[in-house]
């Protein structure tokens, strides 16, 4: 069966300010066979500790509701220097400020297959953990909905079927056709 799945990167609260730096959000998808999908937000200046992106990726899913069942969506919250000309800002790679999963059996096990809610954030091991009283926890409001797709595509074969030759075992791999972003 196949799955329509939307991740939205709403906004994040709480985030340490720098004068020359961008955050974004970056988001891996299991896409079977060990291989993972990623997906990034766009980059938002980090002067304020509330920040909101309102980004929608779409992604079309090929595997069983079963294969929903385990497995887990990562968000990892990134900082880049903003100083440098883009490219080499690109090169240099950007730093981990702090990371959350969400559980598919989660998601699939809830009302409508919807989950929107704030994770908070493991912060890297390279940064000190601070008194939650003093300096709270960054989070992030994600949301995450997962829809089955009308059957119209009926006898047409995935990527995966064309390698292995069967339908269940697809193991939740991802194919991401488009990356809509809505408007602000």
């Amino acid at each position: 069966m196949d799955h329509n799945c939307e991740v939205r990167i709403i906004k994040g609260k709480n985030i340490e300010t720098k004068p020359n730096g961008v955050v974004f959000v970056r988001c891996y998808l299991n896409a079977g066979n060990g291989s993972r999908v990623r997906l990034d937000s766009k980059e938002i200046p980090s002067k304020s500790d509330s920040i909101t992106w309102n980004q929608t990726f779409s992604l079309h899913c090929s595997g069983t509701q079963e294969c929903f069942q385990q497995g887990t969506l990562v968000f990892e919250l990134r900082r880049r220097s903003a100083s440098a000309a883009p490219f080499i800002s690109k090169i240099q790679g950007s730093r981990l400020i702090g990371r959350a999963e969400i559980r598919w059996e989660d998601v699939v096990g809830s009302t409508n297959m919807e989950v929107e809610d704030w994770v908070v954030l493991t912060p890297h091991k390279k940064q000190r953990v601070y008194d939650d009283i003093i300096n709270p926890p960054t989070a992030l409001q994600i949301g995450v909905k997962l829809r089955e797709r009308c059957s119209e595509g009926v006898g047409r074969k995935t990527l995966s079927e064309e390698r292995c030759g069967c339908n269940f075992c697809v193991d939740h791999e991802f194919f991401a056709i488009e990356a809509a972003l809505e408007a602000l």
